[in-house]
């Protein structure tokens, strides 16, 4: 239904707006075509061919850049991931209390609108004193109450016009800021589970097949039968490869531990704060006001009513 697209519509617009900030994510050629390019079909017979090996392959953390990794990421990392699953649950529980508490505002203000249609159609209807009827002149106790009420009504109505307004504000900013809190959570949390299916590797698989073709290769010298160069060649060959692939192995190594520290430093770190203050200060702030303008229309309702006769 519209609700559950406008629902999705906002999940897609976080989501968008989560990667295009992103300091790595955003200068992904793919990803501007994604988000650029009409047509997706016509972008790919003009584009170049599209490399689908990992990052590690084709980028090297330089001396520097290693240097900079802490020597306790692994325990920093366990810190973040034991926290994860009850930040995820305790800012999920938020969203839903803060998006009841604005529904809850949405419908006060519905509310207040009915009660301004009633409080309008009771005056237009209750229009003359019916203890005077056929009395020429007016009756000022019924005239000076009923103009209280049109004028009470008035001021019922703008409180609904305000309030609605609020409500609809905070539903898409304060919510949506506090949504994107929770998505950054559960953005890490799934960051963790890709590093564990996918960090795994075939170095100590590697060093292994090295040792057992280094000792082939003693005993296929040593041995030194017919044709046993051609075999010590082809062991050799096969032992420098698998040395290249450790080489590579490590160095996918150093590069997942340089891109989780940058994970954990600049977007978790910095946005989990970042994000969490922007929030509150935008919210105080535009609470205030708001506050402030129910309390001039209430100010301004007393101006109204004071005048209202008793007898």
């Amino acid at each position: 239904d519209a609700s559950f697209l406008e629902q999705r519509r906002k999940g897609l617009g976080r989501w968008i707006n989560f990667v295009v900030n992103h300091p790595i994510l955003a200068a992904d050629g793919v990803l501007s075509a994604f988000l650029t390019e009409p047509s997706f079909e016509a972008w790919k017979k003009h584009s170049t061919a599209i490399s689908y090996d990992e990052e590690s392959v084709s980028k090297r953390i330089d001396r520097v850049e290693e240097m900079s990794i802490p020597a306790d990421l692994d325990e920093k990392m366990n810190v973040v991931r034991s926290k994860l699953p009850d930040l995820v649950e305790q800012w999920t529980r938020i969203c839903a209390i803060a998006e009841r508490i604005w529904r809850r505002r949405e419908a006060a203000a519905a509310d207040l609108s009915r009660l301004n249609l009633t409080l309008s159609a009771l005056t237009e209807q209750n229009h003359c004193c019916w203890h005077q009827p056929d009395a020429q002149g007016a009756c000022d106790l019924f005239d000076g109450v009923r103009l209280g009420l049109i004028k009470f009504s008035s001021r019922v109505r703008n409180q609904s016009d305000i309030v609605d307004q609020r409500a609809q504000a905070v539903l898409s900013t304060s919510l949506e800021q506090l949504k994107g809190q929770r998505d950054l959570y559960i953005a890490t949390r799934d960051l963790f589970a890709r590093h564990a299916r996918l960090s795994p590797d075939r170095a100590d698989m590697l060093r292994k097949r090295v040792e057992q073709n280094g000792r082939r290769l003693e005993q296929v010298k040593a041995a030194q039968k017919e044709g046993w160069q051609a075999e010590a060649e082809k062991i050799s060959n096969a032992i420098e490869r698998d040395q290249m692939d450790i080489q590579s192995c490590m160095a996918r190594r150093v590069f997942i531990r340089h891109s989780m520290w940058h994970e954990l430093r600049v977007v978790l770190h910095n946005r989990e704060n970042a994000l969490v203050t922007q929030a509150i200060q935008t919210f105080v702030a535009q609470e205030r006001d708001f506050e402030r303008i129910v309390i001039s229309n209430w100010e301004a309702a007393v101006q109204d009513v004071e005048t209202m006769p008793y007898e």
